[in-house]
């Protein structure tokens, strides 16, 4: 599994390291990710690394001091919430602590989702849902599953969707129908009423925090997630208008490129590159191998690297014009 480690622990061994090794400097906002090895070299697959930078971004958001103030509002939101609806219940401290622990830990999870997907867009989705299928959490009993540290995978899902329909990447994105889209429009649209909240395998917890929860906190999110990543906006008209290009230079067999001076959109370049191997791999092996390799597991990694390979290497050039870009245009703003 993919895993962001508290920062805050980080941070606390960095400061142990400074103590002995003399003028050793971590920077003070240092992450640190923990991904599978297997999928150490797999670009696509490790685009749900933008799901763990969330879980970074919101403890130094939320143990800031003072606190964002998105986090303040939605924290007493909550609490306002679970009181009244746990009614005499929230009086034992110990009780009370452990529902807030564990709506924070499905709020944590939803803002995670929502924020990567405001910064990549769709393929965010459609990797993190390989990596569910690969978990085996796509089942229809298992997706509609909240665990002590999980929201069920049909809600987060579902917000997938209504984010991706808010910032205009669904539009962007009609006519592109993998496997992965299909399966986060069904489980998407699985009715909040069929969710359970179970504690363990086989136990059930109280509803009421999966109704508060949907009702209170999701909200919340959404508008948080919003306010932290306005800057980032949608890049799906972007996309829309480099998808071309981009897919004609991955059919070719080549890094795609801009034939102009403005680079292409990093995030054009991702879900470009990210749909075409879902949906259109194959005809590019069958252009450049014999009859038939498309269905040869060897030929189908071989390209899926080579795609992968072509994808970064185009990321870097399209920073690397951009940056010549900006230099140029300040180097004719100072004459």
């Amino acid at each position: 599994m993919y895993f962001q480690r508290p920062h805050t622990e980080i941070k606390d061994q960095g400061r142990i390291v400074e103590s002995f090794i003399p003028r050793a400097v971590f920077p003070p906002k240092l992450g640190f990710i923990e991904l599978p090895y297997s999928q150490g070299s797999s670009f696509f697959t490790n685009l749900v690394i933008y799901h763990e930078i969330g879980h970074f971004v919101y403890e130094e958001l939320s143990n800031s001091n003072p606190p964002h103030p998105g986090f303040s509002v939605l924290k007493s939101s909550v609490i306002q919430s679970l009181k009244h609806s746990l009614g005499t219940a929230s009086k034992d401290p110990q009780v009370f602590s452990i529902a807030l622990k564990i709506i924070e830990n499905w709020t944590q999870e939803i803002f995670c989702d929502l924020f990567a997907i405001r910064l990549l867009g769709p393929a965010f989705s459609f990797s993190f849902i390989e990596m569910l299928g690969m978990l085996g959490f796509l089942s229809n009993a298992t997706s509609i599953r909240f665990n002590p540290t999980h929201p069920a995978p049909a809600c987060r899902l579902a917000e997938h969707v209504e984010m991706l329909r808010a910032d205009t990447w669904w539009a962007a994105i009609s006519d592109i129908n993998p496997d992965q889209k299909k399966v986060l429009e069904k489980l998407a649209k699985i009715p909040s009423s069929r969710y359970r909240f179970y504690v363990d395998e086989r136990k059930t917890g109280p509803q009421v925090l999966v109704t508060v929860f949907l009702d209170v906190a999701i909200p919340a999110i959404r508008k948080l997630v919003r306010d932290i990543t306005s800057s980032a906006g949608s890049s799906a008209k972007q996309f829309t208008k480099d998808r071309t290009k981009i897919e004609e230079c991955l059919l070719a067999g080549v890094v795609p490129h801009s034939v102009g001076p403005t680079p292409l959109h990093p995030i054009s370049i991702v879900n470009a590159a990210f749909f075409f191997y879902l949906t259109s791999l194959p005809k590019v092996i069958t252009k450049f191998e014999k009859d038939k390799a498309e269905f040869d597991v060897e030929v189908y990694s071989k390209w899926t690297k080579r795609l992968e390979m072509w994808t970064m290497k185009a990321l870097d050039d399209s920073r690397l014009q951009e940056r010549f870009r900006k230099l140029n245009g300040a180097k004719h703003g100072a004459r």
